[in-house]
């Protein structure tokens, strides 16, 4: 009888013969069809490219909402299309976090039943589309972990605020907004919504010249420029909110390591750029003077009172909220307003459907939150987290909860932690591999 191994002294190779072989093949072919998996057809990318470009531009719909050929649609419309082209890669993955959004909007259809017959047309208005920017979430979770697809994505968003930028400031998109202390809108948009989308461009810029132009010094001395006019323009607008969003995200990048650079250098350029948003607001009188009237009289256009009435109103209806409109006619009633928008996305969100529909939707983004945390020092850096706690510190003032980048950075963040190609390398190279490993 053969004598039985002691079981500090057996090899796994006498156990499993040829595991070491077997594991390095499952690997490859695992690292293969994940690199596959990522790999998003040309046309689709610079569709995506287009479609976000054109984002800035959703201002053309201004008066002109129930056209449904407007310059933003139709380029949403033709990604959607493209991304057909290639089902197994942009439907392949379906989030966790989708499931939370679409929990809540169960719960959206489920308190919209008892609403009264007048707002049924705008909630069925406001139901698709949700539904469209959750099927925006869900292909720009997995299109985005291709590092190619946001280079060209970011890259035209980029470009596209620069090119409103310089639009804004020589008067060719520029108007005054109602006569509000003389703030500058493009294409009658609000200019809280203007700034805090080329707060978002900007920092999309910064990441193309610390990290996606590496070795090209013409290309960073040139963006300086680009990015110094966006700054002039964000500061036009007279938006409070935006800054301070901007902020938290240069923040984010300014104390991040993934960027190749000294923590010294990235934290010494951000006070730079935060610096020239702070002396141009302060050099701006009607900008100055709105940031005196917060400071002195606590003075924020109105959010001081819509704030606590929202709150009144969750706090009355906890559960299931007031339903969807309703929420916003009776905070309308409540300030004496025709309607009331909190300028608080998550007010919004618990007014609307209580905490049965809030907490799912706020652990959608505990998700997001969580994966561009842990995904920070992968390929896409700490862009997705920048971003994402950006339009977090933006729906503080303002409600973007069917605004396309609102979504489109959701999707982001989610494909910031794709399945590990340094992992699956590591287990090639590695020269013993534990059992548990191979089968995970």
């Amino acid at each position: 009888m053969q004598a039985i191994p002691d079981k500090f002294s057996y090899s796994r190779s006498a156990i499993f013969p040829g595991w070491r072989e077997n594991a390095k093949t499952w690997t490859r072919e695992r690292a293969q069809a994940l690199r596959a998996d990522t790999k998003v057809d040309p046309i689709i990318r610079w569709a995506f490219a287009m479609f976000l470009f054109s984002i800035p531009y959703e201002t053309l719909d201004a008066g002109l909402s129930d056209n449904a050929f407007s310059l933003s649609k139709l380029t949403g419309y033709l990604f959607i299309l493209t991304a057909l082209l290639q089902p197994r890669t942009s439907f392949r993955r379906i989030p966790l976090a989708l499931w939370c959004f679409g929990t809540y909007l169960l719960v959206y259809v489920l308190t919209s039943l008892y609403q009264a017959p007048e707002f049924r047309a705008e909630i069925v208005n406001r139901l698709v589309t949700l539904v469209q920017m959750l099927v925006l979430l869900w292909i720009s979770a997995n299109l985005l972990r291709s590092v190619q697809t946001v280079t060209y994505a970011l890259g035209g968003f980029a470009f596209s605020c620069v090119v409103l930028s310089v639009l804004q400031l020589l008067g060719v998109t520029r108007v005054a907004y109602r006569g509000w202390d003389n703030r500058a809108s493009a294409l009658g948009e609000n200019p809280n919504i203007i700034a805090s989308v080329l707060a978002l461009g900007l920092l999309a810029l910064i990441w193309f010249i610390y990290r996606r132009s590496r070795g090209y010094w013409l290309v960073k001395v040139l963006s300086w420029p680009f990015t110094l006019l966006i700054v002039i323009a964000i500061v036009d607008t007279g938006s409070r909110g935006a800054p301070v969003a901007l902020g938290v995200g240069a923040i984010t990048i300014a104390l991040s390591k993934s960027l190749g650079r000294s923590r010294l250098l990235n934290v010494t350029v951000i006070l730079i750029l935060l610096g020239a948003v702070i002396w141009l607001s302060y050099y701006e009188e009607n900008v100055r003077g709105r940031w005196l009237r917060t400071f002195e009289t606590g003075s924020m256009a109105g959010r001081e009172k819509r704030f606590p009435e929202a709150w009144n109103m969750f706090m009355s209806h906890p559960i299931v909220g007031w339903g969807p409109v309703a929420n916003y006619m009776e905070l309308g009633v409540r300030i004496h307003k025709v309607g009331g928008d909190p300028h608080n996305l998550y007010l919004w969100v618990l007014t609307e459907v209580g905490l049965a529909g809030a907490l799912p939707y706020f652990a959608g983004l505990a998700i997001c939150f969580s994966v561009a945390w842990q995904g920070r020092r992968g390929p896409h850096g700490v862009l997705p987290l920048a971003l994402f706690l950006t339009v977090a510190a933006i729906n503080m003032s303002t409600t973007w909860q069917t605004r396309k980048l609102h979504w489109l950075v959701l999707g982001y963040a989610l494909a910031a932690a794709p399945p590990s190609y340094r992992r699956l390398t590591s287990l090639v190279e590695r020269p013993r591999i534990g059992l548990r490993r191979i089968m995970s």
